[in-house]
């Protein structure tokens, strides 16, 4: 047998989503006179976000913000970390190096958008080149063990394309790009590859210290 509530509480979890819903359409910005791109990248291209960022730049900038409060061994602070990258916190002499390199892997991806905007808008024509270098992201051939089967292909591409051609292919390579599980991921990769290369520096230099 139903509750005799049953039908009341059903009808009032509607009207509850029905309202979430309207306030989350109410809630969306869009761009304005008063605001009328985004102030990082200058672009309209994506979504309003807060803080007057579009929605790419928002979670860059956003990342960037929590990152810089970030104190080594103290994994509260550690707002907005990655999963598998809080033990790092717990180790003073991996955790601040870690966080120097983030920081400044952060900040590589925010003035990449102002580069990304200014192609899109053909203020700069990207070379056969740049776009050889993004097919071999996609196929991970850059800084990978195999090689691309793209390599060598910025010498025809710049000749078979004028620069408002190779504009729209590189926007339209990049997009697939920033579209992939990978390319969020290398964020952190980037970063935590950059304090292992530092470590194993330091260990080279301290070993010839001693060897001395």
């Amino acid at each position: 047998m139903r509750h005799p509530g049953w039908a009341d509480v059903k009808t009032k979890s509607k009207s509850k989503t029905a309202l979430a819903a309207t306030s989350k359409k109410r809630s969306r910005l869009y761009w304005t006179d008063e605001v009328p791109a985004c102030i990082h990248c200058n672009s309209t291209h994506y979504e309003r976000s807060s803080r007057n960022y579009c929605s790419r730049c928002y979670r860059l900038a956003h990342l960037l913000e929590a990152v810089r409060r970030w104190v080594p061994r103290q994994p509260r602070t550690w707002r907005l970390c990655a999963p598998g990258f809080k033990q790092v916190a717990r180790q003073s002499h991996l955790g601040a190096p870690f966080r120097k390199h983030l920081i400044t892997t952060i900040q590589r991806r925010l003035s990449r958008r102002i580069d990304v905007e200014n192609i899109r808008n053909e203020r700069v024509y990207p070379d056969g080149h740049s776009i050889e270098i993004i097919l071999c992201h996609l196929t991970g051939g850059i800084r990978g063990k195999r090689r691309s089967p793209y390599y060598g292909l910025a010498t025809p591409i710049h000749h078979s394309f004028d620069k408002s051609q190779r504009c729209i292919i590189w926007i339209w390579l990049n997009e697939i790009h920033e579209l992939n599980s990978r390319h969020t991921r290398t964020l952190w990769d980037e970063a935590w590859k950059m304090t292992c290369e530092d470590k194993a520096a330091f260990r080279s230099q301290y070993k010839s210290r001693m060897h001395r």
